[in-house]
Formats: C-alpha cells, sequence, structure tokens
C-alpha cells in the first residue's frame, strides 16, 4: 500500500514533471519556439568549463570577457549575461560539462545534481523510491530544472551534511 505522503509527493512530482513538459513542448524550456538553445543559468557554469579547456581560465573572472564568450558560444542575438562567481577550485567541476554541446550538458548536469541530492535524501528516508519523489517534488526542484541552477547540488551538499551530523559531525 502507498502511504499518503508518498502519494503527495508522487503527485507534486508528477505535477512539475507535467509543466515541465509543457514549457518545453511550448519551446520554454531546453529550446526556444525557433530552436535555438535557451541561455539558462548554468551556462556561465559550462562556458567556464570552456574556457579552462583552452587554458583561458582567469579570463572566466573578466565578467565583460565571459559574457562576450558565452554570447559567441551560442550564436545568441544580444549579450548573455551571466556571470561566473564561484571560487577557482569550483573550475574543476565545469570541466566534464564542458565537453558536451550546451543542451547535453544541461541534461548531464541536472542528472548529476539530481542523483547527488536523492542519495543525500536517501540518507534521511532509507528508500530509493521515496527519496527521488521526495528530490522531485518541491517548487525549488522545477525551478533548478526549469532554469539549470546549482539548486540540487547545494540541496544534496546541505542535506548530507545534516543527515551525517548526528553520527559523523566531523564530515557533517
Amino acid at each position: 500500500m502507498i502511504g499518503p505522503r508518498r502519494l503527495l509527493w508522487g503527485a507534486l512530482a508528477l505535477a512539475n514533471a507535467i509543466v515541465l513538459l509543457v514549457h518545453w513542448g511550448t519551446g520554454g524550456w531546453l529550446y526556444h519556439a525557433d530552436g535555438s538553445v535557451y541561455a539558462h543559468d548554468f551556462i556561465s557554469h559550462w562556458a567556464a568549463g570552456k574556457r579552462v579547456l583552452a587554458g583561458e581560465a582567469a579570463l572566466v573572472y573578466d565578467e565583460a570577457a565571459q559574457i562576450a564568450f558565452q554570447t559567441a558560444l551560442i550564436d545568441a542575438p544580444k549579450p548573455v549575461k551571466y556571470g561566473f562567481y564561484y571560487p577557482p577550485h569550483f573550475l574543476f567541476s565545469t570541466v566534464p560539462f564542458a565537453r558536451l554541446e550546451l543542451v547535453s550538458a544541461y541534461i548531464a548536469f541536472l542528472v548529476a545534481t539530481i542523483g547527488l541530492y536523492v542519495l543525500a535524501v536517501r540518507l534521511v528516508c532509507r528508500d530509493w523510491i521515496t527519496a527521488l519523489l521526495v528530490a522531485l517534488a518541491g517548487g525549488g526542484a522545477y525551478f533548478s530544472l526549469l532554469y539549470v541552477q546549482k539548486g540540487f547540488l547545494t540541496a544534496a551538499l546541505l542535506t548530507a551534511g545534516l543527515a551525517l551530523l548526528p553520527t559523523r559531525p566531523r564530515v557533517g
């Protein structure tokens, strides 16, 4: 029997999926209706990885140069104004995604960070299905998916840290 909480989380996760699919179908997610790629928040991460691979990591922190670089990468008609505001060691996480095309990188990043968040939630609920439903049920999940943001990564780190705190205080 499915409990009421799991049913609620499942309904919310399904609602998020349906709304996201509607956005995608109408040109409001990943691709515009004309087929051009959306410049979501993650583009700064992806473009930073491209700079690292080209041996130009320092230029990531030149905001004007980075905006021009991002804009040129996707041949956007207007400037793509997303800065890279992370410390230099965060650049290591950009390289794997920079090897992919932008939409593939969007999807790979979302899958990776959702996976980390599900692992973290599983530390709390001890059930994979419930962990997945909880991870995808909230409004934050919807916006992290829609705008390809780092919300799942942040949530994974916070959830895992809090879950480990009672048994491993030095890790948490």
